[in-house]
């Protein structure tokens, strides 16, 4: 599977108008199911030639099947059922290495593909009726706009006609093949894949009116597929009759008939299951629209006491999303993220992490805050309005973060920039600074800070600043390790030496601030700046501890 001949991919991605100025580079694709079937009937088809698909059972999707690079290799497996004369064919699709092995991996996808030698004649029209019915509150230009994710290739949801309390009924446009692969204008499908996706998002559609929260919701799921003839033409209009039901607080069940406007049933999709994420709706407009959107809030108190540089500070926290939102199933969420957020080289380094996974997390929402901040100083000061991946950070030869990309050709200097992130927590500072100068910040969660690591970090001097404020609720030995990783960074070095290498001179519990000055390993590098006094202005908020650091430079 590649980007580069499946072309139907780059319309169902989670997220879309990554770039202003990177017209290639894309949101998370992620395979739809009903691509995925299609793969099964194409294997059963060629395990048992002559016969087409009129149905399946027991279509299970276990994971997410997206692309992170360019492509993704699988094998499919198909096997006859025995007894069955080849009418029933189990395929499973595995993951797998260049030479195509899956090792011991488990399916990702797997269904049951009913074969014959024509197509079953329909069962006759029933009456369809709605609880509570009433007009959909969706217009026709709302439904991709405001809320799918589908590109042109899968749009064929023309309108949401009628809602009521256990389903809807909806207007389907059968859409043409010519544009789903690189390689063909005309490819034989065993089934229409593009067709069966559209009644799964008439669910959607009706979740998203029916609930205020978790109505995002992705199938995972089919009983049973039932075909009644060739695949319409395209063009074709017909009808969706929705039989929509939620069961428990995480699924829905619907029973979906796509009907001609004869009400000759063309097609049934009975038991498709879908689960359900509560995604918070700023992510939402985030994934419809990032350069519109942020995820972080501004955050004055680490800012209060910088030199004047216009100087920003934003926050983004785990703790403002539902739980586990960006670490389960497979870390979807999350994933899809990064390819908002990030630009090519920056994916390349977040996919290269080797960390914890809640350190990579942390590292993603720092780069996130980051971009935040930084956007909405360079719309504030020079009018710019930029998606976060066109904003790219990146380490210099000390690791200090960077910003760049096309848009430093508009204004007069880069921004000074610094993070931080601790905790499911992470922050970020932007502003002003001439040529060499340097902000920093440090974030920390109250409690993590252990006896011992006092012991390491602090001098005899230092320990005697900390007995005379006090280790109560104002955290002074957190805010003293916070002002050394502060002026460190600002220095863009880090703490060279370990954090003995700039001790405090001053502890002013009323202001908050914090004199300090390189010692050891830290003067003999900079010697520059040895001997000067550097300030750190730290403060609490709640269980988080902060402190920022300006050095404007020689």
């Amino acid at each position: 599977i590649g980007l580069d001949e499946d072309l139907f991919l780059a319309d169902h991605t989670l997220g879309r108008h990554v770039s202003s100025t990177d017209a290639g580079l894309a949101a998370l694709p992620v395979m739809p199911l009903t691509m995925s079937m299609e793969m099964l009937a194409e294997a059963a088809v060629a395990l048992v030639p002559g016969r087409r698909i009129v149905g399946m059972r027991e279509v299970r999707a276990y994971r997410w099947m997206s692309l992170e690079a360019e492509k993704l290799t699988v094998k499919l497996v198909a096997t006859a059922k025995p007894g069955t004369d080849g009418r029933e064919v189990s395929v499973q699709i595995f993951e797998a290495d260049d030479a195509g092995s899956a090792g011991t991996r488990p399916p990702i996808v797997e269904g049951i593909m009913m074969l014959a030698d024509t197509y079953p004649d329909p069962p006759p029209p029933t009456a369809f009726s709605l609880a509570g019915e009433r007009p959909s509150k969706w217009s026709p230009g709302q439904l991709y706009e405001d809320m799918m994710f589908h590109g042109p290739a899968f749009r064929g949801v023309t309108s949401m006609d009628r809602w009521g309390e256990d389903g809807a009924r909806a207007t389907l446009r059968v859409l043409g093949a010519e544009r789903l692969f690189s390689s063909t204008a005309t490819p034989a499908l065993a089934t229409d894949p593009v067709l069966l996706d559209q009644p799964g998002q008439v669910v959607g559609f009706w979740m998203a009116e029916h609930l205020q929260t978790g109505a995002t919701v992705f199938p995972f799921h089919l009983e049973a597929l039932h075909l009644y003839g060739p695949a319409p033409a395209a063009g074709e209009t017909l009808e969706c009759r929705a039989r929509i039901a939620l069961v428990g607080e995480q699924q829905v069940r619907s029973d979906l008939d796509v009907v001609d406007p004869d009400g000759r049933l063309r097609l049934r999709l009975v038991g498709w299951w879908d689960r359900r994420f509560d995604v918070p709706k700023r992510f939402l407009r985030f994934l419809h629209a990032p350069r519109d959107a942020r995820l972080s809030e501004p955050w004055p108190a680490p800012v209060g006491g910088l030199a004047d540089g216009g100087f920003r500070a934003y926050r983004l926290a785990l703790d403002g999303f539902p739980p586990a939102l960006f670490t389960a199933h497979g870390g979807i969420w999350q994933r899809a993220l990064a390819h908002l957020a990030l630009g090519r080289r920056e994916r390349e380094i977040w996919r290269g992490l080797r960390t914890p996974e809640p350190r990579r997390l942390e590292w993603l929402l720092g780069r996130v805050v980051a971009k935040d901040a930084l956007r909405a100083f360079l719309e504030e000061r020079h009018g710019l309005r930029l998606a976060p991946a066109d904003v790219e950070i990146l380490p210099d030869a000390n690791g200090r973060p960077v910003p760049g990309g096309a848009w430093t050709r508009d204004v007069p200097r880069a921004p000074i920039l610094s993070l931080s992130h601790a905790g499911g927590v992470a922050v970020a500072v932007v502003g002003e600074g001439q040529a060499g100068a340097g902000v920093g910040v440090d974030v920390e969660h109250a409690g993590r800070m252990k006896e011992e690591t006092k012991d390491l970090a602090f001098t005899s001097a230092e320990q005697a600043l900390l007995d005379a404020v006090g280790d109560g609720p104002e955290r002074w030995p957190l805010r003293l390790w916070c002002a050394k990783e502060a002026v460190a960074k600002a220095l863009g070095l880090g703490l060279a030496g370990g954090p003995r290498g700039i001790v405090a001179e001053q502890l002013d519990a009323a202001r908050g601030t914090v004199r300090l000055r390189l010692s050891g390993e830290m003067a003999l590098r900079l010697p520059a700046v040895d001997g000067r006094t550097f300030v750190a202005h730290t403060a609490r908020e709640r269980d988080v501890v902060v402190a920022t650091s300006l050095y404007p430079g020689e």
